[in-house]
């Protein structure tokens, strides 16, 4: 298994523009390689484990 760091930009969006963030989060993920990262990726539900 291979340690990849994933940066992910989150931003959100009001119709009051004083209220929108944007944030910075870094996760590291295990994968055999970049095809088993992508597939991991592409699950929602470790995407929604990104503490936000």
């Amino acid at each position: 298994m291979h340690k990849f760091l994933i940066t992910f930009q989150l931003e959100s969006f009001y119709e009051d523009s004083t209220y929108n963030k944007t944030e910075i989060s870094k996760v590291e993920l295990e994968a055999e390689n970049l095809d088993h990262l992508f597939e991991i990726l592409d699950c929602v539900d470790e995407i929604d484990r990104i503490n936000d």
